[in-house]
């Protein structure tokens, strides 16, 4: 090996060792490339994505209003009574009784099953004080666990970013109203709450 090397050319070792350089940096400047584009492509997934979400919490929000609406028009003839059944079964007398029947209006875009995606809260409920603002009467949890939207008693609708899952009924309601559970109407839905998840757990 020695001696082929004397043999050789400076010169042409310097332009073997150039060329082995250029073609290195052509393979560096293929893989940088290469992962420009993916991360460009997963960006735009991303944000399609999120576009996505954003729409169907819309929908959702919505729906939620028309189901408040709805409500309201109940209770006007039941002298401010909230239907009286709680979880799917509340919203199916809201339908039955002609106030609210389009079947969509039930239904979140987000939701994976057919039928019913939104829970009622609020049966035997009576509004006789001014913490309506604060008393959630129908949750929707069908946004993969990250994003929960709630319709209050008074009408209003309002989302919630969630960092842990919430996998009870009690549990969901309890993080809605914080630190107000101490109203009579606040204990009613957190019963109405418990009463659901001892039947979710009677059928499991």
């Amino acid at each position: 090996m020695k001696s082929r090397l004397k043999n050789v050319c400076p010169s042409a070792v310097s332009l073997i060792l150039a060329l082995a350089m250029m073609t290195s940096f052509a393979g560096c400047g293929k893989k940088s490339a290469a992962g420009k584009t993916a991360g460009k492509t997963a960006g735009k997934t991303a944000a399609y994505a999120a576009a996505q979400e954003a729409g169907r919490r819309k929908f959702c929000t919505n729906n939620l209003k028309q189901i408040g609406n709805g409500l309201e028009f109940y209770k006007l003839g039941t002298n401010d009574k909230f239907p009286k059944a709680a979880g799917t079964d509340g919203l199916q007398l809201l339908r039955d009784g002609g106030h609210l029947t389009d079947e969509k209006v039930y239904r979140c875009p987000a939701a994976k099953d057919s039928g019913f995606s939104y829970v009622y809260y609020a049966d035997g409920l009576i509004l006789r004080s001014a913490n309506a603002g604060q008393l959630p009467v129908v949750i929707c949890y069908s946004h993969d666990m990250k994003f929960m939207n709630v319709l209050f008693a008074d009408g209003h609708v309002k989302g919630f970013e969630l960092t842990d899952d919430l996998p009870t009924h009690e549990e969901r309601v309890k993080f809605v109203l914080g630190k107000n559970t101490r109203s009579r109407e606040a204990q009613i839905i957190l019963q109405n709450a418990r009463k659901l998840d001892l039947r979710r757990d009677k059928t499991e």
